[in-house]
């Protein structure tokens, strides 16, 4: 459906969800969250399944901000350390791969 299509479109734009490593947020990238939020807010008795992408990139945003403000990895629950070294979700890792920082 058109709808799913233009939210996973927004949200891969975003970089929040990407698994391929860590590259620098542009600018472009910050206003496609923000548009990706005021689609949510606006349209969001009409997204339906869409919501799973939205959600994920707002958690996703939500841990980044969490990270940025200097809050040990330890404290995040649910957290581990990729092969690349960013921080995943534990059902992507074994659990000896937590962080112990």
């Amino acid at each position: 459906m058109e709808r799913d299509a233009y939210v996973q479109a927004l949200a891969r734009f975003t970089l929040l969800t990407a698994s391929s490593g860590i590259t620098e947020m542009k600018q472009k990238n910050i206003d496609t969250i923000k548009t990706l939020i005021t689609v949510a807010h606006t349209d969001g008795n009409y997204l339906g399944n869409s919501w799973h992408e939205i959600l994920k990139c707002i958690s996703q945003l939500e841990l980044a901000q969490l990270i940025g403000t200097g809050v040990k990895a330890r404290y995040i629950s649910g957290t581990v350390r990729g092969k690349e070294g960013f921080i995943t979700s534990t059902k992507e890792q074994t659990s000896d791969e937590y962080l112990g920082l």
